[in-house]
């Protein structure tokens, strides 16, 4: 019984009071991985985005009490933020969106000019080589 009151006497600390990043970082990187996996539509994020920073600044224009009041709101918005900026980060630097990707073109018949990065690794009944792509060949250019 004292051992229990013991454990209850001692103060708890949360993680993110000593890394207080980790209350950004991991509604960035939930962001990151939910474009990702579910490729939502990028005017959802930026409305979120424009959702956020308006309420963020209307934050300001509120009395000390009604700011205290609403702390857990103001950080669900904070939190919207980073999970919207983090997606559209992922969906910018995803080569998939990108016009001049080989694999927007590549049908699968057409020869490609590669070059190899590093040179071939036997594997069990293959090789493993990392190449990246020059040209694409289509008929004849």
């Amino acid at each position: 019984m004292f051992g229990y009151l013991f454990i209850m006497a001692l103060p708890v600390i949360h993680i993110w009071k000593k890394a207080p990043f980790l209350r950004l970082l991991i509604p960035f990187m939930a962001g990151i991985v939910l474009q990702w996996h579910l490729q939502i539509g990028l005017i959802i994020y930026w409305f979120a985005i424009t959702i956020s920073v308006f309420s963020l600044l209307a934050f300001f224009f509120i009395s000390f009490f009604k700011k205290y009041k609403l702390s857990v709101l103001n950080g669900i918005f904070i939190a919207l933020l980073f999970v919207s900026i983090g997606a559209l980060l992922a969906s910018f630097k995803d080569i998939r969106h990108d016009e001049n990707w080989f694999g927007k073109n590549y049908k699968g018949e057409e020869p490609l000019l590669v070059t190899l990065l590093e040179n071939p690794v036997e594997k069990t009944k293959s090789f493993k080589a990392n190449a990246s792509v020059d040209y694409l060949i289509k008929n004849d250019s």
